[in-house]
């Protein structure tokens, strides 16, 4: 997971495993200081992987499991910095 405006690993990030068709909740886990995660094995099936940081627009990943494709490696998943507007 990496900050999309400089490259930066985004250490601590929530990151959770939806299925597709009815957005339950299956695995989640967290970033480390490295911005790296991994979920464990799941079912065959379509899920939403959803990543969510303070301060970083969320960022989505639809990701399908297959037998043919037991594992996905997802690469560098950038989040957009998004300022906090705090009440005056």
């Amino acid at each position: 997971m990496l900050d999309a405006s400089n490259g930066q690993a985004l250490p601590f990030a929530n990151v959770v495993l939806l299925r597709a068709q009815d957005s339950s909740f299956v695995a989640g886990a967290q970033t480390g200081e490295n911005g790296s995660f991994e979920i464990a094995p799941v079912a065959q099936g379509k899920y939403m992987l959803r990543a969510t940081v303070i301060g970083y627009q969320a960022g989505r990943r639809l990701v399908s499991i297959t037998e043919a494709a037991p594992e996905v490696k997802l690469g560098s998943l950038k989040l957009p910095p998004q300022p906090l507007n705090w009440p005056a």
